[in-house]
């Protein structure tokens, strides 16, 4: 048996869901057709499926992983462990912050070019111009972090949320 390290993007994705789940729940969007995933039947085959995790819910099992995460969900009332390669996953979008983390490479092949689309509309409009996107091509992307009150928010976070291209 080979043992594999993680590549970069599986870290980087790690790294940016571990630090917006410390501010409350994500929505992460994964291609459910993608090799490895695990997600109820009725759902298997969904290129832009939508799931939210968070501390909060305390799945039975919840674990952010090296190669994956795995996390024990709800589907109308049925849990499910679900597995989440890194490699399926393509957006990140924290509910608490508005901060939105793309990884268009990963996207299923009809999203890649909306997304790439959305991300340079962002990049054109001034910096004072009202709009919910901006966007970086930074390596590691860095997110200014909304003070945390323990609590979720019960209104949209004020200023601007957070587009983040990652080639």
């Amino acid at each position: 048996m080979q043992t594999r390290f993680p590549t970069p993007t599986e870290r980087q994705k790690r790294a940016r869901l571990l630090s917006l789940l410390d501010d409350g729940m994500v929505l992460v969007r994964i291609d459910a057709t993608h090799e490895g995933v695990d997600v109820p039947e009725h759902l298997r085959g969904t290129p832009g499926l939508a799931l939210n995790l968070s501390y909060r819910f305390r799945a039975p099992v919840f674990e952010v992983g090296p190669f994956a995460v795995q996390a024990s969900l709800s589907f109308g009332g049925d849990r499910h462990l679900c597995v989440l390669p890194y490699d399926a996953i393509y957006l990140l979008q924290s509910h608490a912050t508005g901060t939105v983390v793309v990884f268009p490479e990963d996207a299923p092949v009809p999203f890649r070019d909306v997304l790439r689309r959305a991300a340079a509309q962002a990049e054109a409009l001034p910096d004072d111009a009202p709009s919910i996107l901006e966007t970086s091509t930074e390596a590691t992307p860095s997110a200014a972090k909304a003070p945390k009150s323990g609590d979720e928010p019960a209104s949209p976070p004020q200023g601007r949320p957070h587009l983040r291209l990652v080639d």
